[in-house]
């Protein structure tokens, strides 16, 4: 990727690289954003795997939650800590397995930045590099898509 950058004759405050090859950037960036989406969509679709058909998840807080209250309107975090937990009968990832735990917030994070974009992660400007885009280079897809495999087997299913 570094020989498709370059430095044009002209520049502002911030827009001292170009790339050299757009279309290829534009690829890059549609595959990224897919594998993003399709990895998020294979976790979120194991956490609703692991739940037994009758399920019934007590909250902390006295409510109870059925498996389509869960799946319908309860978040990733929670599914993939407390719930997965109850439903499995094993520890909780957040505290058995924190880095795990954190690239799986990690991939929701980046999936909730594409699925509601927002100025401040989209537009870098003159003095703000972070962007969802600069962080999509530094995506490692195949440790992604391990992360859900091993969230997986932590949990105990397959």
């Amino acid at each position: 990727m570094k020989k498709q950058i370059g430095r044009p004759k002209w520049t502002q405050p911030g827009f001292e690289l170009k790339f050299t090859n757009e279309s290829l950037v534009f690829d890059f960036f549609e595959h990224a954003m897919a594998g993003i989406v399709l990895a998020h969509c294979a976790l979120d679709n194991l956490l609703n795997e692991l739940l037994p058909r009758d399920f019934v998840f007590s909250a902390d807080d006295g409510k109870s939650w059925t498996r389509a209250e869960i799946e319908s309107g309860m978040g990733v975090e929670r599914r993939l800590t407390q719930v997965a937990a109850s439903a499995t009968g094993r520890p909780n990832i957040r505290s058995e397995s924190p880095t795990l735990f954190d690239k799986a917030m990690r991939l929701k994070g980046l999936r909730d930045d594409l699925g509601h974009a927002k100025q401040d992660r989209g537009y870098g400007g003159p003095h703000r590099y972070r962007t969802i885009f600069s962080d999509l280079f530094e995506v490692d897809f195949l440790d992604i898509g391990a992360t859900v495999h091993k969230i997986g087997d932590h949990y105990g299913w397959g």
